[in-house]
């Protein structure tokens, strides 16, 4: 093999792997840009928060409304945040579960530190996701974007796989009729083995009284003197049960892990392929 054929072998196997590395790479650079935006907003607490400020706001959940019922669990709670994948399964390569649908629901609460408390209004914003985001995710690494509000949380408490041929709970089917999620089809793949095409994977998260939250928004200060936490002027509202170093710490490691992974990945399997064809 001549130099020439030589680099042109190392080239394409460079630009092989960096089609293949595309996706990871865009993840990561998403990543990147959450990361940033908690690292470059101030952290608050009820009691040190100033109003006009955008904060992550820190501190421990309180009751100030009538709790709400959560979707799937019908458990009481502060904050219920949902989400509805589907596996995709109508080819023997591709097989993968796709976004289908994702909501946050919370009456008014508070967040309480230090002998102060910040009022969170209600809110429900609820729906189902558009093909892209389908086929690439969400922004979070564990959670969802929605209406400009990023939810990221350290686990859900609740996760259901059901098969496409078995009818859900009532509660399961009303929410997907809510945000206009029609039944899953059984799909065409000849040969299916393992897990159906269809089958759909619930999941929920509920904030409870204590529990810690982080809320990224703007202060604003009632004529009655009461503190509330608006959307943020600039930037996504987040909501998180992680605390503000932990969640700027998930962020950068999986923008570090997809982004510069994929690109050193890519650099050694081109370094594998010089060794190869120096020793042929």
């Amino acid at each position: 093999m001549t130099s020439a054929d030589a680099v042109g072998a190392v080239v394409m196997v460079g630009l092989a792997m960096s089609v293949a590395a595309a996706w990871p790479i865009y993840k990561g650079w998403q990543r990147r840009a959450r990361y940033r935006l908690v690292r470059d907003t101030e952290v608050g607490t009820p009691d040190t928060v100033t109003s006009g400020n955008t904060v992550l706001l820190t501190g421990a959940a309180r009751t100030r409304e009538s709790p709400i019922h959560a979707p799937l669990t019908e458990r009481e709670a502060l904050v219920a945040v949902w989400s509805v994948s589907e596996w995709q399964d109508e080819n023997l390569q591709l097989k993968y579960w796709s976004p289908e649908a994702r909501g946050l629901r919370s009456g008014a609460f508070g967040i309480e530190s230090g002998g102060a408390l910040v009022t969170v209004p209600a809110q429900t914003c609820e729906g189902s996701t558009t093909s892209t985001t389908s086929m690439l995710g969400y922004d979070a690494v564990t959670g969802f974007d929605i209406e400009s509000t990023l939810v990221e949380v350290e686990s859900f408490d609740f996760t259901e796989e059901i098969p496409q041929a078995v009818e859900p709970p009532a509660q399961f089917r009303t929410l997907e009729r809510k945000v206009g999620l029609e039944a899953p089809d059984p799909g065409v793949t000849l040969v299916d083995l393992g897990r159906k095409h269809g089958a759909r994977r619930y999941h929920e998260a509920i904030v409870e009284p204590g529990d810690t939250l982080t809320i990224r928004g703007t202060i604003e200060t009632r004529a009655d003197g009461e503190n509330v936490l608006a959307p943020p002027e600039r930037g996504p509202m987040v909501v998180s049960d992680l605390d503000p170093d932990t969640l700027a710490w998930r962020y950068r490691w999986s923008y570090w892990k997809l982004f510069y992974g994929s690109i050193t990945v890519i650099l050694a399997m081109m370094l594998l392929s010089v060794f190869l064809i120096a020793v042929g």
